[in-house]
């Protein structure tokens, strides 16, 4: 993405891991790691598909050309004075995972973890009409997660039995605040000569803290009654405990007096504790050696997820607050053969399944400041095709697709109840055809590949009328190329065993195309619902342009 000033969007990233092993002389080991990552991106407010009246490359009603993909260029966006905004997220986890044979068919197994991660959206130009008190934004959340899991596995001479369980604790600390340092507060019951800043918003703003306690049991059993033939029954119970706080007072106690109506968390304090059994039968049988059928039933449950400004707790009261269910059925064939007249290794996967998700609660943010919310009840229906065969010794062809029916039976938004209404951003169809080389060179291992990436249409989602809408994005493919290669070092050398090297090349010929695509609200081009207009282009289609040609080459060694 690149503006006419000249401005990229640059971005940054960076991952650290470190992990240590020790084995034990009765085949059990304990690992320790640390891992870290940050990034960092500027994120550009998403491209409008066709021109939009007043929104203009240099700003609203500005000199200029109109903003679009098709007028002003698939791959341009706002220059850094119009607007700009810096996204960060990091993340550290430190963890550590037991294995420790009790005896010759006892083996306990424990995986301790404590999980840290912040976020930081800022910018100075958060509408894209100025003179709103929305002008500016500070979003800075911070959660962690600590917790253990701890389980068993006993094996019996026509079983294999797993018990065990997990505890988690967390905190999430979901705030924001937009402000106009240039702005007083117009509407504050209070006279004052004091500007907005992040301390003191004179924009929208909230606080919110999630304290939550999730804890699990369960029980597997792997039975082989015949030689050929395991079933697999299990059963998991959960609870789910939340506490939800409003922190403004502590956040923004001097912006509650002068700017009471921009608290963004209407709601009380509130509690929540949920349990349920959820119950799981799987089957294998092997009725020849080249053929396996099996099939699967699973019951499985979530909270909503919290969200900032939104969700449960925030903007919908505990009393409407519901796990959501998934009820997931699964049945299949695989196939295997070791030479089938010149292939070697042909495998063969095909697999139904159907899929009821229940009880879900969709609130969107909206670019305004605002949210919309929905409910419903959801079917999936479809069907999995994976297969790979050797050719030769070189060469392995590789091909999977899916093919995907998604609807709500039921659907309540502001409006009504709708039956029928398509699941958003979920593909028809899906494709992935490669084939890949495998050669020896003067000792060095290359592996060369193509292949072909088909993503079919999908119904994008109407902010403005807040339920799937009957636009759809189109479908596009994509050829990639990749190159890996081992490179073995001397064997004097006892620091570097190996270097590997692997090159990638992804959308080989350049295609654009869009990676989602949504009908607008108007909040985006908007001015945050103070300055008029507070909605621009409602309607509209917004697009974020998929990645053009990009080349990648990582390089690793091993030690």
């Amino acid at each position: 993405m690149t503006a006419p000033d000249g401005f990229k969007s640059p971005y940054n990233n960076y991952a650290y891991y470190i992990k240590s092993r020790r084995n034990f002389f009765n085949g059990g080991h304990l690992s320790l790691g640390v891992y870290a990552a940050r990034s960092a991106a500027q994120r550009p407010l998403p491209t409008p598909v066709n021109p939009i009246p007043g929104v203009s490359i240099n700003g609203y009603q500005q000199a200029g050309p109109l903003f679009s993909e098709n007028t002003t260029g698939f791959y341009t966006t706002l220059p850094y004075a119009v607007n700009n905004k810096v996204d960060s997220n990091q993340i550290a986890i430190l963890y550590g995972k037991l294995k420790d044979p009790l005896g010759k068919i006892v083996n306990l197994h424990n995986i301790a973890y404590y999980v840290e991660g912040s976020r930081e959206h800022v910018t100075s130009l958060h509408d894209y009409v100025p003179g709103s008190e929305s002008r500016e934004e500070l979003n800075n959340p911070h959660s962690y997660w600590l917790g253990d899991k701890i389980w068993f596995t006993v094996r019996a001479p026509k079983n294999t039995i797993s018990t065990g369980g997990f505890l988690q604790t967390s905190r999430y600390k979901s705030q924001e605040d937009l402000y106009n340092s240039s702005l007083g507060f117009i509407n504050s019951p209070q006279p004052t000569a004091l500007s907005g800043s992040a301390a003191v918003p004179n924009g929208p703003y909230f606080s919110d803290i999630f304290h939550q306690l999730d804890a699990s049991v369960f029980i597997k059993d792997t039975i082989k009654l015949l030689p050929r033939l395991r079933i697999t029954p299990s059963l998991r119970y959960i609870d789910f405990s939340t506490d939800f706080s409003p922190n403004e007072q502590a956040a923004f106690p001097l912006a509650l007096q002068l700017n009471p109506g921009g608290d963004a968390t209407p709601q009380p304090p509130s509690s929540s504790s949920f349990s349920q059994f959820a119950p799981s039968l799987g089957i294998n049988w092997r009725p020849l050696s080249w053929l396996a059928l099996y099939a699967s039933y699973e019951q499985a449950y979530r909270q909503p997820e919290n969200g900032g400004g939104t969700g449960p707790y925030v903007v919908v009261p505990e009393s409407q607050i519901k796990l959501e269910r998934a009820d997931y059925y699964q049945a299949g064939v695989k196939m295997l053969w070791s030479k089938l007249s010149f292939a070697k290794h042909t495998y063969v996967n095909i697999d139904a399944f159907h899929l009821n998700f229940s009880h879900e609660l969709l609130p969107t943010a909206l670019s305004s400041f605002g949210f919309l919310l929905a409910k419903g009840d959801s079917v999936y229906n479809g069907l999995n095709v994976v297969a790979g065969t050797d050719i030769g010794n070189n060469l392995h062809a590789f091909a999977n697709a899916a093919f995907i029916h998604a609807y709500f039976h039921n659907f309540t938004n502001g409006t009504g109840t709708f039956q029928g209404v398509p699941v958003a951003y979920v593909p028809d169809m899906t494709l992935n055809l490669g084939i890949a080389g495998r050669y020896l060179i003067n000792s060095i291992k290359l592996k060369p590949s193509v292949t072909f990436q088909y993503n079919g249409s999908q119904y994008m989602y109407n902010d403005n009328t807040n339920i799937t809408s009957h636009r759809t994005v189109p479908s596009y493919d994509l050829v990639n190329l990749g190159l890996d290669l081992k490179i073995p070092m001397p064997k004097n050398n006892e620091f570097i065993r190996s270097m590997n090297v692997n090159a990638q090349v992804y959308n080989l010929f350049d295609k654009e195309y869009n990676a989602f695509e949504y009908v607008s609200a108007g909040g985006a081009y908007g001015s945050g619902g103070y300055t008029n207009p507070t909605s621009v282009g409602a309607g509209s289609i917004l697009a974020y342009p998929g990645a053009p040609r990009a080349f990648y080459v990582t390089v690793s060694a091993n030690f």
